[in-house]
């Protein structure tokens, strides 16, 4: 059989997001493809066997646009096997709770990851109040340059999980 259609739909504010969605989808290989909320309207999602919805949290809450996307398609989400990923500063599940309780959409299969802090991207507002965190936190940080906090093993491990229930669900 091969390789499975997946196709990961995602809102990143700063980019983590897309990376943790394009990481994935170079595990999946060439059947995959990635599509910004931005351009996702025009796409057919009855036309793969899979899906994987992505967003980041900013101000506690995911992308709206993310949100309405997932409910204006939910009838056609549940006809392929899908899954949703969280990213923010605390990997809480309590993000993904609340992403199904907006949009009525309880995946089979989730994942949460922590993004980074990309402060030489932010405004200086945005800045600021990450700084202000970090020190809460008792962190020290430099504001001239970019932190990751993604752990890619587990993001490889999630891919490739998604994958192979994805494959028995096709075979069964």
């Amino acid at each position: 059989m091969n390789d499975p259609k997946l196709l990961i739909v995602f809102a990143s504010r700063y980019g983590q997001t897309e990376k943790i969605a394009r990481r994935i989808a170079a595990i999946a290989g060439p059947a995959a493809r990635v599509v910004s909320i931005a351009d996702a309207d025009d796409i057919h999602i009855e036309e793969f066997d899979a899906l994987i919805v992505a967003g980041g949290v900013y101000f506690g809450r995911h992308d709206r646009r993310l949100e309405d996307f997932v409910r204006r398609k939910l009838g056609v989400i549940s006809t392929v096997e899908a899954a949703f990923i969280s990213v923010s500063g605390s990997a809480n599940e309590s993000y993904v709770h609340e992403f199904a309780r907006r949009t009525g959409w309880v995946p089979e299969l989730h994942a949460t990851f922590h993004g980074g802090e990309p402060y030489t991207k932010y405004g200086f507002f945005v800045r600021w109040m990450m700084r202000s965190i970090a020190r809460r936190h008792g962190r020290k940080v430099d504001v001239h340059r970019d932190y990751e906090f993604t752990d890619w093993a587990s993001v490889d491990r999630f891919g490739r999980d998604f994958l192979g229930y994805v494959s028995v669900k096709r075979s069964a």
